[in-house]
């Protein structure tokens, strides 16, 4: 299939996410010394989990927490991250995949509205929901009566972690994640159960017909929604400094190193974080993290296509990719799959049951009446 334009979600030949590697294994590396247990997304220096610590830069809970959580669905749209760097490479263009997958919304807090979200998905098939996660912080996030809004796993698995500042970025994040899944499914945030695959990849249990991801760094966090197939994000700070002599090789394509060599230094730096995140994405939407080579695959000029080592077209038309400069000067991208089902524009948890299958069933069962409100 060619690459040309596509509608949101248009289905592959495949049926399938492909890419230059098989299965995935039980843990995930996210970046340069960096580990992550199930599910979790750290920053520099972080591990999560039972004796985990904190690297530098993470902010105060005190710091970040005062004040009452933010209302606005989106004080300022992120911009396209692609003048200052995507172009810089030779022959770049900025990446029109930006337009296909939507700009992320910044939500406030849980009081902040979702209209735009579920417009999102409507249109794009994805939505991106982007956020300060101290804004999403109860003032009671370690009390027992989180375990509601939590469910039993993700309350263990708070109550395992040993650093208070873990411990709310942990609550935070899924909350977030629970409220975008409920905007979208049309369901109250209690009634999401969130889960996890062996490697750590969330997933909506009993929902498939909607994909889910998390990332956080410092003090953002985003989550990326799919009615098409696989997604992945990846957030890092704008800033980082990234050492293009020693991650060249780890990192880059020949191509790819090539193109950067060209580059001013600082332009170099900003463009090889770009890369980084778009990889970072890719490789967590085919549930692998770092234990894919980054090396072994790369991207088109304009961030655009998926190609292998040798520049050779993967995939062509699958994938859509997007990198977008966001809050508090940081960068997202966003890797999705378009899956080899017929996509539905109605993403809504009722819409999965089949009124006369379940009548059926309870009727197996013994029970008198129907279900009331299945459509």
């Amino acid at each position: 299939m060619g690459a040309g334009p596509r509608r949101p979600c248009e289905p592959s030949r495949t049926g399938r996410p492909t890419g230059p590697t098989g299965p995935t294994g039980p843990e995930e590396r996210t970046g340069p010394g960096e580990r992550i247990g199930p599910g979790e997304r750290t920053g520099p220096g972080e591990r999560i989990g039972p004796g985990e610590r904190i690297g530098p830069g993470e902010p105060s809970v005190a710091r970040e927490l005062s004040g009452p959580p933010g209302r606005s669905v989106a004080r300022e749209l992120p911009k396209p991250f692609g003048r200052s760097a995507v172009g810089e490479l030779p022959g770049a263009a900025e990446s029109s995949a930006v337009g296909e997958l939507g700009q992320p919304v910044e939500v406030a807090g849980p009081g902040a509205g979702w209209q735009q979200v579920v417009d999102d998905m409507a249109v794009h098939g994805t939505a991106v929901v982007q956020a300060r996660w101290a804004g999403w912080l109860p003032g009671e996030f370690d009390s027992v009566r989180m375990r509601a809004r939590l469910g039993a796993h993700d309350w263990r698995r708070t109550r395992a972690l040993a650093n208070p500042e873990a411990r709310a970025r942990f609550v935070a994040t899924r909350l977030l994640t629970r409220h975008a899944a409920a905007a979208v499914l049309d369901v109250a945030p209690d009634e999401v159960d969130l889960a996890y695959r062996p490697a750590g990849r969330p997933y909506l249990r009993g929902c498939p017909q909607v994909e889910v991801a998390l990332t956080h760094t410092g003090p953002v966090a985003a989550v990326a929604l799919s009615r098409c197939g696989r997604v992945g994000v990846d957030l890092e700070p704008a800033g980082r400094a990234m050492s293009f002599e020693g991650v060249q090789r780890l990192l880059c394509t020949p191509r790819e190193r090539d193109a950067l060599a060209l580059l001013p230094p600082d332009r170099r730096g900003r463009e090889l974080l770009r890369l980084w995140t778009l990889k970072e994405a890719y490789t967590k939407a085919m549930g692998q993290g770092m234990r894919m080579g980054f090396a072994d695959f790369g991207f088109t000029p304009d961030g655009r296509e998926l190609v292998s080592r040798a520049g050779a077209s993967i995939s062509p038309g699958e994938w859509t990719f997007a990198t977008y400069e966001v809050l508090d000067g940081h960068l997202l991208s966003v890797a999705r799959h378009a899956a080899g089902w017929e996509p539905s524009a109605d993403t809504a948890a009722r819409s999965m049951l089949d009124a006369g299958f379940v009548d059926e069933v309870l009727r197996a069962m013994g029970e008198a009446d129907p279900v009331d409100g299945i459509a």
